[in-house]
């Protein structure tokens, strides 16, 4: 079930795609003018309006984000010295062809996932770092982003009996209970850091797997207030494929697939 889980949702992600449905609609106005399908036509051009407008005026979306990344705080400092560790969930390298070839760490949009854990390890010298991923590819082409976090802590100098790494996961599922039966924690809650929209899920699902987690959420895409003013369609499109990505693993989960 867990293989089915990930062949199914690797294969249907690009479908939901904010950009990719914008251009299906584009494409239904194209057929239905030929084909003369006036109905459809009408429906079709009233439906990509309203979806520009809410791309590119970003306060809808905004709200809708905000709401996942304001379920957990950020821990106080107090709150983390007690901890038996910290784990970073993979999703900030790149992998594949590209960085293979070029033979350089590359960071995405997540990379806070790693400035933080780097921070974390700094302050406070007795933590050590479980970094759970292994590769998010369908067909495996080029490194991994297990290989490519190897090479980034080494990079960073970080001596390697204070990293674990956990890399046969593919999704949060995998991350919680291959992380947990490599590290079976005893009672110290472990730091654990993720991206804000993705936070909530992580927690239920590595309280479900028998963690005792302290959510460190980073990587925040809202501020504390909306911003009314705000018109970018990049930005819109970044938000909303965000938020409909955490909604179909929510299903899925929900769907018994996970």
């Amino acid at each position: 079930m867990d293989n089915l889980f990930f062949i199914v949702s690797q294969l249907f992600k690009p479908l939901f795609r904010i950009e990719n449905i914008y251009v299906v609609l584009v494409l239904f106005i194209f057929i239905s003018y030929l084909r003369r399908w006036q109905k459809i036509l009408r429906i079709s051009i009233v439906t990509s309006l309203v979806l520009a407008i809410l791309l590119t005026f970003t306060a809808p979306i905004q709200f809708l984000v905000s709401n996942l990344e304001n379920r957990h705080p950020q821990p106080s400092a107090k709150n983390l010295e007690s901890a038996g560790g910290v784990i970073v969930l993979g999703g900030a390298l790149q992998e594949g062809q590209i960085p293979f070839e070029r033979n350089q760490t590359s960071i995405n949009e997540n990379g806070e996932r790693l400035t933080t854990a780097l921070q974390l390890l700094h302050t406070f010298p007795n933590l050590k770092l479980l970094y759970s991923t292994g590769s998010g590819q369908l067909l495996v082409n080029g490194s991994t982003e297990y290989a490519a976090a190897v090479k980034f802590f080494n990079e960073q100098k970080i001596e390697g009996n204070r990293i674990i790494f956990e890399n046969t996961s593919r999704n949060t599922f995998e991350n919680a209970k291959a992380s947990f039966e490599k590290i079976s924690p005893k009672s110290n809650s472990w730091i654990l850091i993720t991206s804000a929209t993705h936070m909530n899920r992580s927690v239920k699902t590595f309280s479900e797997a028998g963690w005792s987690v302290i959510p460190y959420p980073v990587d925040y895409q809202t501020g504390t207030r909306i911003n009314w003013t705000q018109i970018s369609a990049s930005k819109g499109t970044q938000l909303w494929n965000r938020w409909i990505m955490r909604l179909l693993l929510r299903c899925f989960t929900f769907s018994g697939f996970n």
